[in-house]
């Protein structure tokens, strides 16, 4: 038998019960665990994400090995899990520096604690124009004439659309029929999709919703990976370095991006805050 410690964090947010829910599973060495366990502790934990925090070896305290899963997939990239990990290191397990290295699928990713935030390093998006079947619109309950532009994003091998529409309101009433979404085969092979608008407050600059039925979560309440494709999307089209955006989905998140202007590396630096609502021991 197995004691894991394990926490739940809500992420991109202040508010227990807002925000995205991420489980963390603390493990002791890479051999704790297998795939398939990780696996099944994601389903069981039903959750968008659950992550594993695996200590490296070295002299350095601030650097770990971190994995994602949803309930169903391992992804190679997820915002909100890197964030609420980072939390569970710096508040419950009081890490020692004042930033921490994880190493994952997408390579070296460095969390800042500043403040009442955390700052992650991110890739940077490349969103391009391309057309998406007539099909996706209307399962996900979009008219034609409320589209402005589609376009789609690639990285390392995942691939998702995304639209922009002509007001917040219209990402915020969005009611996809989840059956036919599923089950309906479109123009790209993609497993997740964006849908974007400018913002109707004058202090945050868009909205968004994001969803993944196709690896098993029908949305995603607040995801950070998204921004680094919707980032660069709406630092082109508004003209800004810096922006502030809202995820409105029920649970509503918020999130900083930064995209610098001398960017050779081509990094997005995502910022949010996070709240710990549950600690406990997984039995396996």
């Amino acid at each position: 038998m197995k004691e894991i410690p394990l926490y739940q964090v809500d992420a991109f947010t202040s508010e227990r019960f807002r925000g995205n829910p991420a489980a963390i599973c603390i493990l002791e060495s890479k051999d704790d665990l297998t795939d398939a366990e990780m696996q099944q502790i994601a389903a069981e934990m039903n959750l968008s994400e659950t992550a594993f925090i695996i200590p490296m070896s070295g002299d350095h305290c601030d650097n770990f090995q971190l994995r994602w899963f949803t309930p169903k997939v391992e992804v190679s990239l997820c915002g909100h899990a890197t964030l609420a990990s980072a939390h569970v290191l710096f508040k419950e397990l009081k890490v020692c520096r004042e930033d921490i290295h994880f190493q994952t699928q997408s390579g070296e990713l460095v969390v800042n604690h500043l403040g009442d935030r955390y700052q992650m390093d991110f890739p940077l998006g490349n969103p391009t124009p391309s057309e998406v079947s007539d099909l996706l619109c209307k399962n996900l309950g979009i008219q034609q004439n409320q589209i402005i532009s589609t376009f789609k994003n690639e990285f390392k091998g995942e691939l998702v659309a995304v639209f922009e529409v002509i007001s917040a309101e219209i990402v915020k009433n969005l009611n996809p029929n989840w059956t036919a979404l599923v089950n309906s085969k479109y123009n790209l092979d993609f497993g997740g999709v964006y849908v974007t608008a400018r913002s109707d407050n004058e202090d945050v600059d868009f909205v968004s919703r994001c969803f993944f039925p196709w690896v098993g979560i029908r949305e995603d309440p607040v995801t950070g990976s998204a921004h680094t494709v919707l980032g660069p999307f709406w630092q082109s089209k508004l003209g800004k370095n810096k922006l502030f955006a809202y995820q409105v989905s029920d649970r509503l998140g918020e999130i900083w991006m930064e995209i610098p202007t001398d960017n050779p590396n081509n990094r997005i630096f995502i910022q949010g805050k996070a709240i710990t609502v549950l600690k406990g021991t997984l039995i396996i």
